[in-house]
Order: C-alpha cells, then sequence, then structure tokens
C-alpha cells in the first residue's frame, strides 16, 4: 500500500538525490522483445500460408533465423531511442 500514492513516492525519490525521467505508457521503441515480434509478424505475414502449412512451422522458421546480432541490435534500437527520447521530450 505505501506505493499508492505517487506524490509522495516522487519527492522520496527526488529528496534521495535521484532524477526522475517519467515514460510513455507504451512504445514499442522501448521494448526490444516487441520490436522482435514485430519483425516476426511481418516476415510470417509477407507471404500467403499454404493449406499444408502450420503457422507454428513458419514461427518456428522465421524465428531460428534471429540471431545474437538481431537482438544486440534489437536492445540497442531501444537504448537509442531512449537516449533520444531523455534528451528531447523530458530533459
Amino acid at each position: 500500500m505505501y506505493w499508492l500514492n505517487h506524490k509522495a513516492n516522487v519527492d522520496i525519490i527526488i529528496e534521495r538525490g535521484y532524477n526522475i525521467k517519467f515514460m510513455p505508457p507504451y512504445s514499442l521503441m522501448f521494448n526490444p522483445t516487441d520490436k522482435f515480434l514485430s519483425d516476426l509478424k511481418e516476415n510470417i505475414c509477407t507471404d500467403l500460408l499454404c493449406v499444408e502449412e502450420d503457422i507454428l512451422d513458419r514461427v518456428h522458421k522465421y524465428a531460428s533465423k534471429i540471431t545474437q546480432e538481431d537482438c544486440q541490435k534489437y536492445i540497442a534500437y531501444s537504448i537509442d531511442f531512449y537516449d533520444l527520447y531523455s534528451r528531447t521530450i523530458c530533459p
């Protein structure tokens, strides 16, 4: 119940010397997992599904093509976007 009072929490955090930056309620750019899923969905939906093809097979096919470097790019993208956001929107 302590964390229910937002204003009091903000005051305590600031008193302890921290700088608070409020983020938007949701943003794809801040979530590497959603970026991955968005790219996966785009690849899966590019071609029509054949009658004999199973959707799970297609998910597996494209998911297995995602490399460690791709994952690092998703994370770097989120970090870069956060840096841009924190400099322009909430300095």
